[in-house]
């Protein structure tokens, strides 16, 4: 393990691993959409209304969904800053080891957030979600300052 968080560049696939971890939240709202209320491929963001509006879905369902829905855009607003973080890190020299571990947080605080996102119905759990969304955030702003360091002083 130790050799491996010190392989150079290997936060550079946290890029697409974070790419396929912000699609899953709409896969899973495709699923369960289609499975209680077919899929209109022509009209796919009319689904969720449309099975709603047809009482093929209860309200408890909806609102997952539509917490999937949150969980999706969430994820694609946090993309930009992480693929600029890991490439700037890439790109000044940041230390591989520090990037690495960086990626692993950032990608677990996601992994963390889209879950507690997807499955909370209370307000603790909700903290949680917001909790998750500072860290990775947090991960990402540590990780551009740094390169911003390291670009400055060499």
């Amino acid at each position: 393990m130790d050799a491996m968080l010190n392989n150079e560049r290997l936060s550079l696939y946290s890029i697409p691993a974070m790419y396929v971890l912000s699609l899953v939240p709409a896969v899973l709202k495709n699923r369960l959409v289609g499975s209680q209320a077919g899929w209109d491929n022509v009209n796919p963001r009319q689904n969720l209304e449309r099975a709603v509006t047809k009482n093929k879905i209860s309200a408890e369902v909806a609102a997952r969904v539509r917490r999937m829905e949150g969980a999706h855009a969430n994820a694609n607003e946090a993309l930009p800053l992480w693929f600029a973080a890991v490439l700037a890190a890439n790109y000044a020299g940041v230390d591989a080891r520090t990037a690495n571990v960086a990626s692993i947080v950032f990608l677990t605080l996601r992994a963390l957030h889209t879950y507690t996102y997807i499955t909370q119905t209370t307000r603790v759990r909700s903290l949680f979600r917001s909790l998750a969304w500072f860290g990775s955030v947090g991960i990402a702003i540590r990780l551009l300052i740094q390169a911003g360091n390291k670009a400055r002083y060499t």
